[in-house]
């Protein structure tokens, strides 16, 4: 449950996809949503390069691309 989860917890996201050259399934990019981000309605993320960096500061984080993309989720949060 969320309220069981430490305040520096966050939840990784990491979009994929096929590579038919390559025959295998490659990151394209990641995003995250930090403990105050995880809540019912509108999230708005920031998308990032490759590769997934669990570890390191949120400021250290690679952006995607120069121009403002950001994915758009409706989040349903329900305590099991």
């Amino acid at each position: 449950p969320l309220n069981e989860m430490r305040p520096s917890t966050a939840v990784f996201l990491e979009f994929k996809h096929w590579k038919p050259s390559k025959r295998k399934v490659s990151t394209r990019c990641w995003s995250m949503l930090e403990m105050d981000e995880l809540r019912n309605g509108s999230a708005v993320l920031e998308v990032y390069k490759k590769p997934t960096e669990f570890g390191k500061r949120t400021g250290s984080y690679r952006l995607l691309s120069v121009k403002p993309l950001y994915m758009q989720l409706r989040l349903t949060v329900r305590n099991a």
